[in-house]
């Protein structure tokens, strides 16, 4: 069960800077953790874009710890569904708070049925060959380049598997 739910300003370089038309975004900010009651952490962040979504820090923030974090304490971690459907009816709009969210919720999923988001690598990239196949340049993800992301069964690579 998800037991609590962290807010924080961090600061992770990203590899890769993300370019969009109207900026240039060279690190994950605004961190959210979701805390289960067994200790396991997901991550999830919400990078403000004001003219896009009209999200600022603070609504993130707001809207996160006032008004999402008490929809979805105490929710199983298993039940993706029902925590996304939470979000969407807390409060409409505020896409950035809720995607933190369920990015965090996702990743806290992914760790307890041992399947992670990162689920291949190429093997021969230099981060790879130097252990850390985190930075790849041609990485899988689980529900994103490989099916599984929502499926009851999955099948995954034993090499990117935990318990």
């Amino acid at each position: 069960k998800i037991r609590e739910i962290h807010i924080g300003k961090l600061s992770i370089p990203l590899r890769k800077p993300f370019k969009t038309a109207l900026r240039t975004v060279h690190s994950a900010e605004d961190i959210v953790e979701l805390v289960a009651d067994c200790g396991a952490i997901g991550y999830g962040n919400a990078p403000p874009t004001a003219v896009i979504t009209g999200d600022s820090q603070d609504s993130i923030v707001a809207a996160i710890r006032d008004i999402l974090a008490p929809k979805i304490i105490g929710f199983d971690v298993d039940n993706l569904e029902g925590i996304s459907t939470a979000l969407d009816g807390a409060l409409r709009h505020n896409h950035s708070a809720k995607a933190a969210l369920d990015i965090a919720a996702h990743d806290l999923f992914g760790q307890r049925v041992g399947v992670p988001w990162l689920g291949h690598t190429c093997g021969h990239c230099a981060y790879c060959q130097s252990g850390h196949e985190n930075l790849c340049d041609e990485p899988g993800f689980t529900g994103y380049h490989r099916d599984g992301g929502f499926a009851s069964h999955a099948i995954a690579d034993a090499g990117f598997c935990f318990s």
